[in-house]
């Protein structure tokens, strides 16, 4: 999504979500579309994608953006 100044609205268009954190309901539903990669960091069970240590989170994204 991307704000729009000159307008009072959201656009939807969205390229990609990325969502991590512990959050299993909110990563259920983010789960349904079809550009989102979710990423769990409990220790619970889950049905993100991914799932990742909470130690190792800052990391990990860290890496991403060094990734060209």
């Amino acid at each position: 999504m991307s704000y729009d100044a000159t307008e009072d609205h959201m656009s939807d268009d969205v390229g990609f979500v990325l969502a991590v954190g512990s959050d299993e309901k909110l990563l259920r539903r983010l789960n349904d579309l079809d550009y989102a990669e979710t990423c769990s960091t409990s220790k619970k069970g889950t049905d993100a994608r991914w799932k990742l240590e909470p130690k190792e989170v800052l990391k990990t994204l860290w890496n991403f953006a060094k990734t060209q």
